[in-house]
């Protein structure tokens, strides 16, 4: 097992060199096959201690159009980026600037954020596996609500990996799952 950013598991699956890849998301192109695994969270803004934005029940549009937008960088996952900037801006939610970390990490992000560099984007669920940090950021989640896209499997369709028939039947099962939630 290999933990690698969407791009790096897109290039390795196409090459041959990864049986499976669980990826944020990608546009599915020839060879390989896609199939949902467990259903976008609903997006929440992280923010630093003391943001006046923290006090809020949720974040209406309009509320970040003063803030600068804290991501990995767009060339870990260009695609991901674009449905979500699509998704923000089809929900009224706009933000004054977008800055990349130099890390793909999403603590690299956190960071960012406790640091007072701007405000982040991630899952509902972000701050609760974020370790300490988790404990000093707060989030609010959007309103109205965006969600990140699904969570793919991904594998090679030629040639067919014998692992993706078992894991095709294990990612119906947990997608199933997660969209009864």
């Amino acid at each position: 097992m290999l933990h690698l950013d969407t791009a790096e598991q897109v290039a390795r699956l196409r090459a041959g060199d990864l049986d499976l890849g669980v990826i944020d998301y990608a546009e599915p192109a020839p060879p390989l096959r896609m199939q949902p695994l467990y259903a976008g969270e609903r997006v929440a803004v992280v923010l630093s201690p003391g943001h006046p934005l923290a006090a809020r029940p949720a974040i209406r549009p309009g509320d970040l159009a003063g803030e600068t937008l804290l991501s990995p960088s767009r060339t870990a996952n260009p695609a991901f980026h674009d449905v979500l900037d699509r998704a923000l801006s089809g929900a009224g939610h706009r933000v004054r600037g977008w800055r990349e970390t130099r890390g793909s990490d999403p603590h690299d992000v956190l960071f960012g954020v406790a640091q007072g560099q701007g405000v982040a984007l991630g899952p509902s669920s972000i701050l609760r596996s974020a370790g300490e940090l988790g404990a000093i950021l707060s989030s609010c989640l959007l309103d109205p609500p965006v969600h990140l896209p699904d969570i793919q499997l991904a594998w090679r369709a030629d040639p067919p990996s014998a692992l993706a028939d078992v894991a095709q039947e294990v990612a119906a099962k947990l997608y199933a799952f997660s969209t009864r939630q």
